[in-house]
C-alpha cells in the first residue's frame, strides 16, 4: 500500500468557490470542481509539480520522481477531492543519491587495504578511515555515521572504484545491504511541502476560472 496519500482539495479556495456560487448554480459550481479534479488532469499535473519543485530542496532525479507517484484517485461524495498516492522505497546511497568516500575521518573503518593474511610489516592488512558522505538535500551534504545503528551496527563502506554504499547487517562478513537515504512521499512533506502547496494552489485556482468561463461561456 502507498506510503503517503497527497491530498487535493479545494478548502484554501473557499472565497473563490462563493464568488463562482454567485453566478452559477450549485450543480454548475460542482461540474467545474469535478472537473478540476478529474484524475487523469491533475493526476499528470500534480505529477509535474513534484518533478519541478522536488529537485529545488532535494537531489531527486525526475524518473525517480514520477515513478514513486500513482495514479490519482478521485472522490465524487459529498465533498468533491482527489487524493494521489506516493510510494517508493528510500534511494538508496550511490545510485538514486551520489555519495563519495574519502581518506580520514572520525574513526569510520571501511575499505580494507594491504595483503591477505600479512599481520605485520609493511603491506600490513588493515582497514582504512574513510568518510563518506551523500548529497540527498541541497542545503548540504550528509555525512554518514561511523556506525549504521538501524542496519545492524557496523560501519558504511564503499566498493573500490565507485557504485554504492552499503554495510554489514552483522558482524559477519554477510549479509550486507544498501545504505539508503530518504523516501520520495517524505520529501512533498517536509522541505518542499510550502512550495508544491503554492504550486497545488496556483494550478487549482487556475483551471477553476478556466472551467468557470467555459461554462459560462456556453450558456451565455
Amino acid at each position: 500500500m502507498p506510503s503517503v496519500y497527497l491530498r487535493v482539495d479545494t478548502s484554501d479556495l473557499d472565497n473563490l468557490l462563493d464568488e463562482m456560487r454567485s453566478v452559477l448554480t450549485e450543480a454548475e459550481a460542482r461540474k467545474v470542481l469535478v472537473r478540476v479534479l478529474s484524475p487523469g488532469r491533475v493526476g499528470s499535473k500534480i505529477k509535474t509539480i513534484l518533478v519541478n519543485t522536488l529537485p529545488a530542496e532535494y537531489y531527486a532525479k525526475p524518473g525517480w520522481i514520477r515513478k514513486a507517484v500513482g495514479p490519482a484517485k478521485f472522490s465524487g461524495g459529498s465533498t468533491v477531492s482527489c487524493v494521489i498516492p506516493l510510494d517508493g522505497a528510500r534511494g538508496p546511497l550511490g545510485d538514486v543519491f551520489s555519495a563519495s568516500g574519502s581518506s580520514g575521518g572520525k574513526g569510520v573503518r571501511s575499505n580494507w587495504e594491504g595483503r591477505k593474511g600479512q599481520k605485520t610489516g609493511k603491506g600490513k592488512r588493515r582497514q582504512r578511515k574513510v568518510t563518506i558522505t551523500a548529497n540527498i538535500v541541497k542545503s548540504g551534504a550528509s555525512t554518514l555515521p561511523p556506525t549504521m545503528a538501524h542496519q545492524g551496527g557496523q560501519p558504511p563502506f564503499m566498493l573500490f572504484g565507485g557504485g554504492g554504499v552499503y554495510t554489514r547487517t552483522t558482524k559477519a562478513r554477510y549479509p550486507i545491504a544498501r545504505v539508503v537515504g530518504l523516501a520520495l512521499p517524505q520529501m512533498p512533506l517536509n522541505r518542499s511541502e510550502p512550495a508544491v502547496q503554492d504550486a497545488i494552489h496556483d494550478y487549482m485556482e487556475e483551471r477553476m476560472l478556466h472551467e468557470c468561463q467555459q461554462l459560462l461561456g456556453r450558456f451565455g
